[in-house]
């Protein structure tokens, strides 16, 4: 029998961390400065690796990706690379003294900017988002209200001339859980909604997709341990039948350290 394993091999300098950032959100724990990720390909037979080699891929596609953080944890720089080792883009983030993110610029190959999105705030939550096309073509904004627990409960975006575009809708369960976001267009009609189901300890086991006419268009299922990592996921299509799926194993620091194929 043979299987595709993704091998996760990641490589960390020494840094600052603090709580709620980015190396958080990474499974990350202790001081990190630089995040290395490279991704391998492993030939399994008799449930066996007997061969391990970069993953690469005959189109142009970035894998490896290297992150630097700033004294508080968060993502500074990012360095994309194609699976042949060229460079394939960069993104910068900027946070003002409270650790928010205030702006995100993406760069082409060339380093010419490819766009630009800013975030303003207020008492920490935001508020306001904007999309800029090439770093300075204002291409949309999105206005943010929250309900008074804090959640955040809608969106309205608009285009360059201050015409509405679409509408986001978000509706939460008694602990703060996301368990339905509806989609309207500019005439508030519906365009799409998602549903969210969660276990006891509130992981998202279950993620449903509609279409504007509420027939289902996807569904994904993920299984935990009990210690709440994930250990698989799967993507249904709308009849039910399995389209894509993944396994995940960890290491004794609960960080995660391959991901494997469900062969279909």
């Amino acid at each position: 029998m043979k299987a595709k394993i993704i091998i996760l091999l990641l490589v960390s300098f020494i840094g600052f961390s603090q709580n709620e950032n980015k190396l958080d959100q990474l499974g990350l724990t202790g001081s990190v400065k630089m995040l290395k990720m490279r991704c391998f390909k492993a030939l399994m037979e008799n449930d066996k690796i007997v061969k391990v080699e970069p993953l690469i891929v005959p189109r142009e596609d970035h894998l490896d990706i290297d992150i630097t953080f700033n004294i508080s944890g968060n993502q500074i720089d990012e360095y994309v690379y194609t699976s042949k080792g060229g460079f394939y883009s960069k993104s910068s983030t900027h946070y003002d003294r409270y650790n928010n993110k205030i702006e995100h610029i993406n760069y082409n190959s060339d380093l010419s900017i490819q766009y630009k999105r800013t975030y303003k705030y207020e008492k920490s939550r935001e508020i306001e988002n904007s999309f800029y096309k090439n770093g300075n073509k204002l291409v949309a904004k999105g206005i943010i209200q929250y309900d008074q627990s804090g959640n955040k409960v809608s969106e309205i975006s608009y285009n360059s001339k201050n015409v509405v575009i679409d509408i986001m809708n978000y509706i939460y369960d008694d602990n703060k859980n996301l368990i339905e976001e509806i989609n309207l267009d500019a005439n508030n009609n519906p365009s799409y909604r998602k549903t969210f189901e969660y276990d006891l300890k509130n992981n998202l086991i279950e993620h449903t997709g509609y279409f504007k006419d509420s027939t289902i268009q996807y569904i994904n299922k993920s299984k935990f341990d009990n210690k709440n990592n994930e250990i698989e996921f799967k993507k249904y299509s709308a009849d039910g039948n399995l389209s894509y799926g993944d396994t995940y194993s960890y290491n004794d620091k609960n960080l995660k350290v391959k991901k494997e194929e469900i062969n279909l």
